[in-house]
């Protein structure tokens, strides 16, 4: 897959023959977004053009309403890897800038669909927004289709348990620890990425190094818990149990994001991981000892062991 990262970029990277394209923030990736990406793909082996997703590094909240915007289920990076894997042949990953923002519906139709990509099909959700102040919608494209610039295919929602599967509903639900239906909405794991940073080494002293991670404030933590992972670091791969939590026990006040990593011996620190969640074991809770926690963390490595394992 090829990374377009300017809106400058995006013309001599679609090439004459246009584009099979979608546009939207894409968070996370989820069976929603799936499903408008194998149409896109779909579309793109009848006319023979490639297949392009139009996305953004940042929330457009975060430079239009900076107190409302969400935190986010995926990086950038998570993003592109999950595009990438979905067979997605060109991703503009751009920023939503200013610049970006004062787009009119009818200059992204012109400048962005047209004469930048090429367009010769979009697929679109059936609430998908468009310019300045939202102002373009489904019924201005298929005003756009009609005089032939272009096809177009709307997508009715993708519902799971009776609602709708949006970005919102599965951040919400990730916020109150259901990790079950987060995934299944995904349609992959959650994952979460970090630094490897120094910690108090109190696991170490209770017989349970570990690797504390540091992640961007824009980032969505699961709810406080105990989940079994798989841990990430470059090419190699660990079972973990992860504790995202205060600590109690020890009258902690902050939240930290802690994995045991299962038979590794080394040094992690500096380095990049990334977690990908597999089941929820529990929720934190304060022990009246360090001999009760240690006993109940080695009951919880067993479960995760065995989640691991399947």
């Amino acid at each position: 897959m090829e990374l377009i990262e300017s809106l400058g970029d995006i013309e001599p990277a679609c090439g004459p023959r246009g584009v099979s394209l979608t546009v939207g923030m894409f968070d996370g990736v989820h069976r929603g977004h799936q499903m408008l990406i194998e149409n896109v793909l779909d579309r793109a082996a009848k006319y023979k053009v490639p297949s392009m997703v139009l996305t953004f590094r940042n929330h457009p909240l975060s430079l239009l309403a900076p107190a409302f915007a969400p935190q986010l289920l995926s990086s950038p990076e998570e993003k592109a890897a999950l595009l990438q894997g979905l067979g997605v042949d060109l991703c503009a990953m751009i920023p939503f800038d200013h610049e970006f923002a004062a787009i009119t519906a009818r200059e992204f139709i012109d400048d962005v669909l047209l004469r930048r990509c090429r367009t010769r099909t979009i697929v679109c959700g059936d609430d998908f927004r468009f310019g300045a102040n939202g102002e373009g919608d489904a019924d201005l494209l298929r005003r756009n289709a009609d005089a032939g610039d272009f096809e177009l295919h709307v997508c009715a929602s993708l519902s799971d348990d009776g609602a709708p599967i949006r970005s919102s509903r599965i951040r919400q639900t990730l916020a109150d620890g259901h990790l079950e239906p987060v995934n299944k909405m995904l349609g992959h794991p959650f994952m979460l990425s970090g630094r490897v940073v120094p910690g108090d080494q109190r696991g170490h002293k209770l017989g349970f190094p570990t690797a504390n991670l540091a992640v961007p404030s824009w980032r969505l933590i699961p709810g406080q818990g105990i989940y079994a992972v798989r841990a990430h670091v470059g090419d190699r791969q660990w079972g973990a149990m992860l504790n995202i939590g205060t600590r109690p026990t020890f009258g902690g006040k902050t939240v930290s994001i802690e994995a045991y990593l299962f038979d590794f011996e080394g040094d992690l620190y500096g380095l990049d991981m990334s977690l990908s969640f597999v089941a929820r074991v529990r929720d934190e809770r304060r022990f009246d000892s360090a001999e009760a926690l240690v006993a109940q963390m080695q009951h919880d490595e067993k479960i995760c062991r065995a989640m691991l394992s399947d």
